[in-house]
């Protein structure tokens, strides 16, 4: 990902990936208090042959300096399905230490055809950790997610998931 125009409140960047992929974001933030912004992003992709774009809407409220709440709502359409996809989550972020914090996510996912249906359900728990150097994360997701196939019976899956991260600047 390459940050190409940064301003106070947008940003404008380009990302390839190795799938292969291209993708153009362009986000806005707005502060409607010194605890409270909104994010507007907008996304177009290509993903092999899917080309697609996705459009989020945010809302950050800072409660403490320990607590922050993040309401996120997003609708995408892409070539490999008609209609929409659409979601809405909340997730509760909690500030541990300066290297460790926690997340605890909730989340709904639905599909407008071949009609209207919720498409997943989602709990998590993420505890990420800043170990070794200062640009280097882990971080461990419990989740349970109640997905939906077309014309299918929902099921648990139960994951757990370890992500390693590595952040660095742009050149």
């Amino acid at each position: 990902r390459y940050d190409w125009l940064v301003k106070d409140r947008s940003s404008l960047n380009f990302a390839l990936t190795l799938h292969p992929g291209a993708e153009v974001r362009y986000r806005y933030t707005y502060p409607f208090s010194d605890h409270t912004f909104g994010r507007v992003t907008q996304k177009i992709y290509q993903k092999k042959s899917d080309t697609g774009s996705k459009t989020s809407l945010d809302l950050d409220h800072k409660i403490n300096d320990i607590f922050l709440i993040r309401w996120t709502n997003f609708t995408r359409f892409e070539t490999d399905f008609d209609g929409a996809e659409l979601g809405t989550g909340l997730t509760l972020y909690q500030f541990i230490s300066p290297t460790q914090a926690l997340s605890y996510e909730a989340s709904i996912q639905g599909k407008t055809q071949p009609y209207r249906y919720l498409s997943n359900q989602h709990l998590a728990v993420r505890f990420r950790h800043n170990i070794l150097r200062k640009w280097f994360f882990y971080e461990v997701t419990p989740a349970i997610d109640w997905p939906e196939e077309e014309f299918e019976k929902r099921k648990d899956e139960l994951s757990i998931t370890l992500r390693l991260e590595v952040l660095f600047n742009n050149i």
